[in-house]
């Protein structure tokens, strides 16, 4: 597992946040973030929950921090929840925004 990502950005000043998802990552905040989970992450932690509801937040950071040995800091369960919310609402979006082009 890859512990850094190449982030391109086009010369047109595309945001930061505009940036990540294109490259499949969702920032910590829209400006400037200094933390990102890749959206194949957090539909991981979307399935788990869907099998088993009770599998909580912060297993699932200390999960992906010991994959890629990096030392678990209790701020990071407040991090992946706001993610995890973000990535939620997208989906909600998404979803209503292909149902209302099907009809």
């Amino acid at each position: 597992m890859a512990r850094s990502a190449v982030i391109s950005r086009d010369s047109d000043s595309q945001s930061v946040t505009v940036a990540l998802v294109i490259n499949g990552y969702l920032g910590t905040t829209p400006i400037s973030p200094s933390l990102a989970i890749s959206l194949r992450s957090l539909e991981l932690l979307y399935t788990i929950r869907l099998f088993k509801a009770s599998f909580s937040i912060e297993s699932f950071g200390k999960l992906m921090c010991h994959l890629y040995k990096v030392p678990f800091k209790q701020r990071f369960r407040a991090l992946v929840a706001d993610m995890f919310e973000i990535y939620l609402i997208i989906r909600r979006n998404v979803d209503k925004q292909v149902l209302a082009a099907l009809g």
